[in-house]
């Protein structure tokens, strides 16, 4: 089978969630990824696609496949083109933002701004870990000696502005399709010069670009001069499923799911967990008092678990600490070639208040909330929750507890909205505070 993969370079990321729960769960493997399909209206499809739904393109195609191979993805975004309804649920056949030109309203009289100007605010709008990224044929319009360097232009600011809006996004970027024979030779050559020209981008960091050009028989896998028939939306599925599953697979190795710290009587206990790791040699623990300075200091080292697929839990005990304020914690992630990444900041504060139970958040949440709180001693703990009758509907916490600050998660999945009321008794001291469901 021909390979279309372009790029088979390794990018090294890691992907931080910072959680306040004191319990997590996990899924086996990597997580969802979120894909984004953007572009032209080859990005659209057509109405008559064969197997697959009528304007889902190659999405269709794409989605099924993932899913056959066990990859969990969601493809998000919808369509900005006023002909074209709008659907707000997520599904394989959203087609993102599809039928506009690099620098002008799309072929067809489809209204809406240019791509270059959209964008950023489409990626806020639809975050994606992945952007599938096949545009430029509508804007190859005379190609009677049309210069192409003006169209790639273009496309590298597109490629800027996603990066801008969503710099953890991964683009893979079509060498586009091109037209059969029923069309003028010269539309033929441009999109061929064209595409020697998008394989520039491969040099960026954050750019993967594929050979969609090649993929297709455009003596049989073309339903008119520019869009493919449901053999050719398949056939471009699978170069982005090669691409999609590469990076997958190897781009994205360490995904680390949670970083904590908790005040302990003696020290503070920090712990994280990941999801999955490729080549990850281990964590070196940095600590400093002030995050005005640069100086973060090592204070420990936990060795990691190479390649995995499964979750795994890691933990460092920082001892003996003295005085009062806050300490500031980051975790260096290490691969084996010596590349290495940095989780965000975390703050631990040394001198809780003797007792304090805060106010839950969010607040009001559906359907879990946080509530925390600290102790100054070793108590007996018992924190309930009440609804407006005064009846009790649940206990949180039930036991002796040392000293320290706790976060505890409410998860009221199985109760209706309204007022409910959270109390908390440790040793003499009581506090009680309100909290809000809204479903």
């Amino acid at each position: 089978m021909k390979n279309y993969l372009i790029n088979s370079r390794k990018i090294y990321k890691v992907f931080i969630i910072l959680s306040l729960a004191t319990i997590f769960s996990f899924n086996e493997g990597y997580g969802q990824v979120t894909i984004l399909p953007l572009g032209d209206s080859i990005t659209k499809g057509i109405e008559d696609n064969g197997d697959a739904p009528a304007d889902s393109g190659y999405r269709s195609f794409l989605y099924k496949k993932l899913e056959l191979n066990s990859y969990s993805v969601n493809f998000v975004g919808d369509s900005l083109n006023p002909k074209v309804p709008a659907t707000p649920d997520y599904d394989r056949y959203h087609q993102g933002l599809a039928g506009l030109r690099v620098n002008g309203n799309a072929i067809g009289g489809y209204p809406g701004p240019p791509l270059v100007d959209s964008v950023g605010n489409y990626l806020r709008r639809y975050p994606a870990d992945i952007v599938l990224l096949h545009m430029g044929t509508n804007d190859i319009t005379n190609p009677a000696g049309q210069s192409t360097e003006p169209i790639k232009t273009g496309i590298g600011t597109v490629l800027d502005s996603i990066h801008a809006a969503a710099t953890d996004a991964i683009v893979i970027l079509a060498r586009i399709i091109n037209r059969d024979s029923t069309v003028a030779q010269s539309f033929i050559d441009s999109t061929t010069a064209l595409n020697i020209q998008l394989q520039d981008f491969d040099s960026l960091s954050y750019v993967y670009v594929v050979d969609m050009e090649s993929a297709l028989d455009y003596s049989t896998d073309m339903a008119n001069g520019s869009h493919p028939n449901s053999s050719g939306y398949e056939k471009m599925a699978n170069v982005w499923y090669d691409q999609i599953t590469y990076i997958i697979d190897y781009v994205l190795p360490v995904e680390l799911t949670s970083f904590t710290g908790t005040l302990m009587k003696d020290g503070v206990l920090l712990r994280w967990n990941t999801a999955t790791e490729l080549n990850n040699y281990g964590f070196e623990i940095e600590r400093v008092s002030n995050l005005s300075s640069e100086e973060w200091n090592k204070i420990g080292f936990i060795m990691g678990s190479g390649n995995s697929n499964s979750p795994k839990v890691y933990s460092f005990y920082d001892k003996n600490l003295t005085g009062s304020g806050s300490l500031y914690y980051r975790l260096k992630q290490i691969d084996i070639d010596g590349k290495y990444d940095y989780s965000q900041v975390i703050e631990v504060e040394l001198s809780p208040n003797d007792f304090e139970l805060k106010q839950n958040y969010p607040n009001p949440f559906n359907p879990t909330t946080t509530i925390e709180y600290y102790i100054s001693e070793k108590e007996f703990v018992n924190l309930s929750i009440f609804n407006s009758l005064g009846e009790q509907v649940t206990t949180l916490v039930n036991m002796v507890q040392a000293e320290g600050k706790y976060q505890i998660e409410f998860n009221a999945e199985n109760l209706s909205s309204g007022i409910y009321y959270y109390k908390i008794a440790a040793g003499s001291n009581f506090d009680i505070k309100k909290l809000v469901l809204l479903k």
